[in-house]
């Protein structure tokens, strides 16, 4: 018989502090790269779809800031 599944985790925020693309985009490349280096280590195993979707909004941030640098 198979397991029952569980849903997500479901994550309220308590609070909102707005932050500018900017700043999102160096929170992300931090938070990436101690991601990858923990995910390296050989007893852990790396989520490479959180990975890849960080990237994706890294790169989509990256493309809205250089947007609104060449709409000035």
């Amino acid at each position: 018989m198979d397991a029952a599944l569980s849903p997500p985790i479901r994550l309220q925020p308590v609070s909102v502090t707005s932050i500018s693309a900017r700043s999102a985009q160096k929170r992300i490349d931090a938070f990436l790269e101690e991601y990858q280096s923990r995910s390296m280590a050989p007893s852990s195993a790396c989520n490479t779809a959180v990975t890849h979707q960080l990237k994706n909004l890294r790169d989509a941030l990256q493309e809205e800031s250089r947007r609104k640098k060449a709409a000035k």
